[in-house]
């Protein structure tokens, strides 16, 4: 079995896609994630039903206020607008009126990214498996990172890993009874962060979230994972959603917080979500990218409150699609990767999304087994990395402190 098992290990490549709301209201029976939406900053001291009540009715301008959901102070909101509404003549109307501060369209710019044509050996689609659980239980990723030697002094019980995601499958055998309270979906906005099919789902983004929580499982078994679904089926999110998610993370508990994706765009409301994070203890692990490249760095992994993750394989070689640069912290294995699967299932993925959570688990086991801070066990972990510069020479500096090893950094603490 082993050698059937590190047979698919060699040959089975795939594709990587990455990749609080406190205060909500509600006008129309229900909000549909299709529909278009505006960020406003209110002035001190209003309150978002002033507004909303000013422009909640269609007065003949074609426009129409359906909902609204508000970060935890209140005073930066979204306003969802009815599908025959228009955007720009309410944008217009917002940036008058006396009692907003600014008032901007809401993108979608957040995106489960998949690898380029040029990788054309790695497939864009996961290998699924109806019975993979012996290849994802001994999969060679887990052990070279020194998982098995670290369970042996601590599990991860306490901490709480926030994966901001497609949702996950929150029935699947490896993740029932792990998923914490406060998951939630912030894209129907309802307490059901549940992974969502539908005819325009692509393969390539389908049991993305499944896939990335499965890898925290497995890693840090005993921590609770905060299911955030916060990217819709078509494997999109919206700056504000992505930024209340981080934010919903950090005030309900997350000790680490796994954000897989990438946006071609920096965002101030969630390079703020990120600075609130850092403020009070809360790491952000995320993924580096996978275009092979050092330049454009796609938003966030080169702030300087994350920890950006770049992809290497079972040998310590940079993968052929991870992105690197100054900006890097830290290597993880993105190739081979074994995980769980909706439907019960399990599959083999590969990317700089599947090499994130590695970090993520890897901070959960050791803040909760030395408890200390999320930060104090990411400084440990970057102390205690495998130098990957000799056999990388044409990217020595570039793949962050090294590869994670947790050997290394429990012989550090214990």
């Amino acid at each position: 079995m082993q050698a059937a098992s590190q047979k698919i290990f060699d040959l089975v490549f795939f594709l990587s896609t990455f990749f609080i709301v406190v205060l909500s209201g509600q006008i129309s029976a229900e909000a549909r994630s299709s529909q278009a939406g505006i960020i406003i900053k209110l002035r001190a001291g209003v309150d978002i039903e002033t507004v909303v009540n000013r422009y909640k009715a269609d007065y003949g301008t074609g426009y129409a206020i359906d909902s609204y959901k508000c970060l935890d102070k209140g005073s930066t909101c979204k306003l969802t607008i009815s599908q025959n509404g228009s955007i720009s003549e309410l944008l217009q109307y917002l940036n008058s009126d006396i009692d907003v501060e600014k008032a901007v369209a809401d993108c979608h710019s957040f995106e489960l990214s998949p690898l380029k044509a040029s990788y054309s050996s790695l497939s864009a689609r996961p290998v699924v498996f109806r019975d993979g659980k012996e290849l994802y239980e001994r999969q060679k990723p887990f052990s070279l990172l020194g998982f098995k030697l670290a369970h042996k002094t601590c599990r991860g019980s306490g901490a709480v890993v926030a994966i901001i995601d497609t949702g996950a499958d929150l029935e699947h055998p490896v993740l029932r009874g792990r998923i914490s309270k406060f998951s939630h979906d912030f894209v129907d906005s309802d307490q059901n962060p549940s992974e969502v099919q539908t005819q325009e789902t692509r393969e390539s983004i389908y049991g993305h979230g499944t896939f990335v929580a499965g890898i925290v499982a497995l890693a840090a078994p005993s921590a609770e994972l905060m299911v955030l679904r916060t990217f819709d089926a078509e494997g999109q999110a919206s700056n504000f959603d992505v930024a209340n998610a981080i934010r919903y993370a950090v005030n309900y508990g997350a000790t680490v917080i796994n954000l897989s994706c990438v946006s071609s765009s920096r965002d101030e409301l969630v390079a703020e979500a990120l600075s609130y994070a850092q403020e009070r203890g809360v790491v952000v692990v995320v993924a580096a990218g996978n275009s092979n490249s050092e330049t454009p760095i796609p938003f966030p992994a080169a702030e300087p409150n994350v920890l950006s993750v770049a992809a290497t394989d079972t040998s310590d070689l940079k993968t052929k699609f991870s992105n690197y640069g100054n900006h890097i912290s830290l290597s993880a294995p993105g190739t081979g990767v074994f995980s769980v699967y909706p439907g019960g299932q399990f599959a083999s993925w590969n990317g700089t999304s599947f090499a994130a959570p590695w970090v993520a688990a890897s901070i959960a086991l050791l803040s909760s087994c030395q408890t200390v801070s999320s930060l104090t066990a990411t400084e440990i972990l970057k102390a205690s990395t495998v130098d990957l510069n000799r056999r990388n020479p044409s990217y020595a500096g570039k793949l962050g402190k090294g590869r994670i090893s947790l050997k290394l950094a429990f012989r550090r603490v214990v």
